[in-house]
């Protein structure tokens, strides 16, 4: 007798039951239980509800927070003026439309959160709508998908109670469908078990998509942030003995900030980051990063280098979590001696969340 073959679907679901069990057995192990009661309602992402007013106060109290926010305050007002992104793609990739979505979804949740500008919240909610209506995130390169996910969530979590009811269903169900789910999905999700910055990245999109639609599917959400916090684990190894990163400045810069982010979500809240930034070498890689820029302000040349990238905000997380301002030394330099606004980083509103409690 001939067995009938087992539908793809089923076999898509059992293949993500298994990374289920298998990495909730791993964090068990590792006495790594996440709370849901925490999750509260919206806001959950980097900035919760009310503390715009303390954030507002300290960048009015320094000229360097002060002048990013208003940069980022007029570049949105320059977005506003922009048609949405499209789904556009350059070769196999569409991360550079991901990065622009991340970067003008930021930039206006920021904007409006900080001002209550109604402007930019229909801006934002605008732009939201557009890459939601994509047919996908481009799954098969799945940064793609991490960082237009990272994008949406954060802007859906902060806007969210201004949303309306058509908004925030398309919206939420987009993050679940292109984001959520081809994550479980054994084709798309090799980054998983990856030692670079994929794993680091795309954990990181994917973390932030379950914090924001956890009220729509609270287990799931619960489950892949397990995932995540065992998973995450694997690259940050490579930061041992003493925080060098294998893959060159530019990538430290990418593959580091996601992660940053990832810990920050999880300190923001859990009140815990479970002992990642615990891991042996991690918090060191801050000193490493600093001196891999030479006084001439080249950076060393090795792996995967690229060049000079600005102003980086995670650099000051790790002066905020260290209580250091000296690994700062650059990133000083680089307010200081800024020719022009950095209207092109895309995480920048990140350095007006972590500055607040430096030495800056």
């Amino acid at each position: 007798m001939q067995l009938r073959k087992e539908p793809k679907r089923i076999k898509k679901r059992a293949l993500g039951l298994l990374f289920f069990i298998t990495y909730s057995i791993i964090c068990h192990g590792q006495n790594q239980q996440l709370d849901s009661t925490k999750m509260g309602g919206h806001p959950r992402l980097l900035l919760l509800a009310g503390q715009e007013n303390i954030l507002n106060a300290n960048i009015a109290n320094n000229p360097f927070l002060l002048k990013m926010h208003n940069g980022i305050l007029a570049e949105c007002d320059v977005m506003l003026g922009l048609y949405p992104v499209e789904r556009v793609l350059i070769g196999r990739r569409l991360l550079d439309k991901s990065r622009e979505s991340l970067r003008r979804i930021f930039f206006l949740a920021y904007a409006y959160r900080l001002t209550g500008k109604k402007k930019y919240f229909k801006k934002c909610e605008e732009e939201m709508i557009a890459v939601a209506k994509f047919s996908d995130w481009n799954p098969t390169h799945f940064l793609d998908v991490a960082e237009m996910s990272m994008a949406v969530s954060i802007g859906y979590d902060w806007l969210y109670n201004d949303l309306s009811p058509a908004s925030r269903t398309l919206i939420g169900k987009a993050i679940i469908e292109k984001a959520i789910t081809p994550s479980l999905d054994a084709k798309y999700n090799g980054w998983l078990r990856g030692k670079n910055n994929w794993n680091q990245v795309c954990n990181t999109g994917i973390s932030y998509a379950a914090i924001a639609v956890y009220e729509d599917q609270p287990q799931t959400s619960m489950q892949l942030l397990t995932r995540a916090l065992s998973s995450i684990r694997i690259p940050m190894k490579e930061y041992a003995p003493d925080g060098n990163y294998p893959e060159g400045y530019s990538y430290w810069a990418y593959g580091t900030s996601f992660n940053v982010f990832f810990i920050s979500a999880l300190e923001r809240l859990f009140k815990s980051d479970f002992g990642l930034s615990g891991q042996p070498g991690f918090l060191k890689t801050a000193a490493f990063y600093e001196n891999l820029v030479s006084p001439a302000g080249n950076c060393f040349n090795y792996s995967d280098c690229g060049g000079i990238g600005g102003l980086e905000p995670a650099m000051f997380w790790f002066a905020s979590k260290l209580n250091d301002p000296s690994v700062l030394y650059i990133e000083k330099k680089n307010l200081l001696n800024a020719s022009s606004f950095p209207k092109g980083n895309r995480l920048l509103p990140a350095f007006l969340l972590w500055a607040v409690n430096t030495d800056v």
